[in-house]
C-alpha cells in the first residue's frame, strides 16, 4: 500500500530504500487500534514521499511507453497489494478486523487511496488536509454497521 516503485533502484545505495513494507505494518499498528495505526502508518509513508517522488513521477511518465517500466509498476503494485491483503487478514484473525470484509477487495481500495493522496500532496495537498482524509476513509471502511 503506497510503498512505491523500489525495484528499478533498489540496487543503486545512492538513493535511500524504505524499510520492509511488512515491518513497517507490523510496526505502525502494533499494539494499537487502526485508526492510530492509520496515522502511523500515513505519517511513515508520507515521509517517503519527498524521497522518491521526482523518480516515482519519471517511471509514471516513462511507462506510457515502455512496457518494461509498466511491468515494473504492475509487480509493484501486485506485491502491495498482496502484502496489505495478508496484513488484513491476520488483523482479522485477531480480531481487529471484521471478517464481514473482504481482505482483497479493502487492501485494494487502501492501495489506490494511499497511493492518490500521496501523488497529491507531491503535486501540492496539503499534507494534514490528506492526512484527515485516510484516516477518515480507513475509518469507514472497517465499519460494519
Amino acid at each position: 500500500m503506497g510503498f512505491g516503485p523500489v525495484y528499478p533502484i533498489a540496487d543503486n545505495p545512492a538513493i535511500p530504500q524504505p524499510d520492509n513494507p511488512v515491518e513497517i505494518l507490523e510496526r505502525t499498528f502494533n499494539k494499537r487500534d487502526l485508526r492510530s495505526g492509520s496515522e502511523v502508518l500515513f505519517d511513515t509513508l508520507a515521509g517517503y514521499t519527498p524521497r522518491f517522488n521526482d523518480i516515482y513521477s519519471e517511471m509514471m511518465l516513462l511507462a506510457a511507453h515502455n512496457e518494461q517500466i509498466r511491468t515494473l509498476l504492475r509487480q509493484d503494485r501486485i506485491e502491495d497489494i498482496n502484502l496489505v491483503e495478508s496484513f488484513i487478514t491476520r488483523q482479522q484473525e485477531r480480531g481487529l478486523v471484521s471478517v464481514q470484509l473482504n481482505p482483497r477487495e479493502l487492501a485494494i481500495t487502501c492501495d489506490a487511496l494511499i497511493n492518490g493522496l500521496l501523488i497529491d500532496i507531491m503535486a501540492g495537498m496539503d499534507k494534514e488536509e490528506a492526512k484527515k482524509i485516510w484516516i477518515a476513509a480507513v475509518s469507514r471502511l472497517i465499519r460494519t454497521d
